[in-house]
């Protein structure tokens, strides 16, 4: 059995250290339960872990900005 370890912050040295609190889902998609800040940026990481053998796998550190208030998308239908 996996499960996965999620990692979010705004400061990229703490998601890195896993300084942040971690929340664990068996899921690898994660729907957040409150809209994110606008006009943020954020950093995040995974870590897989099978369950069975306690082995994990450590995901890099990605980055993703939220939209500004009122930004419209520029993709094309």
């Amino acid at each position: 059995m996996l499960s996965y370890d999620v990692y979010v912050g705004a400061d990229s040295a703490a998601v890195a250290s896993r300084a942040v609190p971690p929340f664990q889902t068996s899921s690898p998609f994660y729907l957040p339960s409150q809209s994110w800040p606008l006009a943020q940026e954020f950093y995040w990481s995974v870590v897989a872990r099978n369950q069975t053998t306690d082995e994990h796998l450590e995901g890099p550190v990605w980055r993703f900005e939220t939209m500004e208030a009122g930004a419209r998308s520029t993709r094309s239908s």
